[in-house]
């Protein structure tokens, strides 16, 4: 019969097993703190409503177009640009977080709509848009840290504002054929990194274009491609 007298007490094979097992939790809880962390959306450097309309809700965008100051959620916006490459991405991704950001948007509204007569009761009228912005602001903000759905509200507020700046700044301009899209992306990769304010990955830009979009654009892009007046398809 074998002697187990040699063998290492029980106390050393758990001495041993906390060694091993210490260093993996340490590094799962400083993976689940960081992607806490990651998640924690902040509005203190947000100067402008989160809503998208509504009473005296600011313009969405404004002269200067939109940049990473106007994001919530920038990292998001950011991760969105790179990864969703087509109008049917781009409303699958929307189409998750429709219905938070829609109920927390009437119950802002309606808030802001309880409040705002009495405030303004002695106001004179020619001060009165600038404290209903603020209040605005207000609403806005108290409403979505009550919510439970911070995160879907976000990113469903990101990702319209991006999709309604990519409908007036870049719609017009891209090209209706596949084959010249990438020419397009090298040509104006600086000029519409800027329009975020982050950068594209390897000058990408995605092709979120509505699938009803006037005929009179896609006129307009054959006659000037006929015509060589497409700055990104000449080679001089």
């Amino acid at each position: 019969m074998k002697s187990f007298t040699n063998a290492p007490p029980f106390s050393t094979y758990v001495s041993m097993t906390r060694q091993l097992i210490q260093p993996l939790l340490i590094a799962l809880t400083f993976l689940v703190g960081t992607a806490q962390g990651h998640a924690e959306i902040s509005l203190a450097e947000l100067k402008s409503s989160i809503a998208l309309n509504g009473t005296a809700v600011p313009p969405t965008r404004d002269i200067w177009g939109t940049d990473a100051a106007d994001f919530v959620d920038p990292a998001y916006a950011k991760w969105a640009w790179n990864n969703l490459r087509s109008f049917e991405e781009l409303s699958n991704e929307l189409g998750k977080y429709e219905t938070a950001y829609t109920a927390w948007e009437k119950t802002a509204e309606a808030e802001y709509k309880k409040e705002i007569k009495t405030i303004l009761k002695d106001v004179p009228f020619l001060k009165r848009g600038k404290i209903k912005k603020a209040h605005r602001i207000e609403t806005d903000k108290k409403a979505f840290l009550n919510s439970t759905n911070q995160d879907a509200i976000a990113k469903y507020r990101d990702l319209e504002l991006m999709r309604l700046e990519w409908n007036v700044s870049f719609e017009k301009g891209a090209p209706f054929d596949a084959g010249n899209w990438v020419a397009y992306e090298v040509f104006y990769c600086e000029r519409h990194t800027k329009r975020f304010n982050f950068r594209m990955e390897d000058c990408r830009i995605p092709n979120w274009r509505r699938p009803d979009v006037p005929e009179a654009y896609k006129v307009t892009y054959e006659r000037r491609k006929a015509e060589g007046t497409l700055k990104y398809l000449q080679t001089n």
